[in-house]
């Protein structure tokens, strides 16, 4: 392994997902009980009168609900990893997908 690789904090991606997109109001939720979350849910699909954002929210909703069975089968210590993957976000440890690259290239021109 590249030493000098070895040094750089992690990059916060899981399956291909860069939590860099992820708004940091959703951990937040985390920390609200199923029902509360379950109602401000209801409360804001009732109040949504955009017909089109609401099909889009249903597709979603449909497509978490059919992939929620690879959510059940991540061990403890992988969720841990997710975890402080998410906190290294928060705290600025991230790359941007050039910086990788470009380490990547000088890793691979030493090659």
């Amino acid at each position: 392994m590249d030493k000098g690789f070895q040094n750089l904090p992690r990059i916060s991606t899981w399956q291909g997902f860069s939590f860099n997109s992820i708004n940091t109001n959703f951990i937040q939720t985390n920390f609200m009980s199923k029902e509360e979350l379950k109602q401000k849910l209801h409360r804001l699909i009732d109040e949504m009168e955009d017909e089109q954002a609401l099909n889009m929210l249903y597709e979603d909703a449909v497509d978490f609900k059919t992939s929620a069975d690879v959510d059940d089968e991540l061990t403890d210590e992988q969720w841990t990893e997710i975890q402080e993957a998410m906190k290294e976000v928060e705290r600025g440890e991230t790359y941007t997908l050039e910086q990788v690259m470009q380490h990547y290239q000088k890793w691979l021109d030493t090659k």
